[in-house]
């Protein structure tokens, strides 16, 4: 199982790198087409300050992660430096053999 998820969490760790780096182009660019087609690339900066925790942390953790049909998810934990931990969950789609990032929800709860 982890070899075939492997891929999964390449993509939702380097889209994380990216936005830690400040390069919210890239950062965009493991989108889908479909996720392009509703959110602009200044909705998803506007979305990414919106959860800082996606930017702005300490430590990331894969949670879990699984493969539905066409679809897979990821659940990461960032945990900041005072200890506050938020779940951010990616849903993907595969888009011409590779994995894109469809959808992205934060949750920010110390109890993670």
């Amino acid at each position: 199982i982890f070899y075939v998820t492997k891929g999964l969490t390449s993509v939702v760790t380097e889209q994380v790198v990216a936005l830690e780096s400040g390069d919210i182009e890239k950062a965009y660019m493991y989108t889908s087409p479909a996720f392009k087609k509703i959110t602009s690339l200044s909705e998803f900066n506007e979305f990414t300050n919106l959860c800082p925790s996606l930017s702005h942390q300490e430590d990331t953790y894969v949670n879990a992660r699984r493969i539905e049909n066409h679809y897979g998810f990821v659940n990461i934990i960032r945990v900041a430096k005072n200890g506050t931990k938020t779940s951010i969950a990616f849903q993907l789609i595969k888009n011409d053999g590779e994995w894109l990032v469809q959808n992205i929800h934060c949750k920010k709860d110390d109890h993670v």
